[in-house]
């Protein structure tokens, strides 16, 4: 089952404006992720944003991440894969 859930209002709103990014969340379910995407002026984005919620949903915030893609890129498939696999192909 997928749910679908629409998170609005001045604290969850991305810092930049953005379109055809990805959003992936953690394994353990507990931090999304807002990965690359475009935005006219900047054009292909690097960056990576970490949702940060210390408690109740008004609290939430999009930290950005010290980590970010090689190149920017828009309307690419994210998804998230264990650390064990990924110390497999990244080693």
């Amino acid at each position: 089952m997928i749910i679908f859930h629409y998170i609005s209002g001045d604290n969850f709103d991305l810092p930049v404006s953005k379109t055809f990014f990805q959003m992936v969340s953690s394994p353990d379910k507990k931090t999304l992720y807002a990965i690359g995407g475009y935005s006219s002026g900047s054009g292909y984005r690097k960056e990576i944003y970490k949702s940060d919620c210390s408690g109740a949903i008004g609290t939430c915030r999009w930290i950005k991440s010290n980590t970010e893609l090689k190149y920017g890129r828009e309307s690419f498939v994210a998804m998230s894969i264990p650390n064990s696999l990924a110390d497999q192909i990244c080693n």
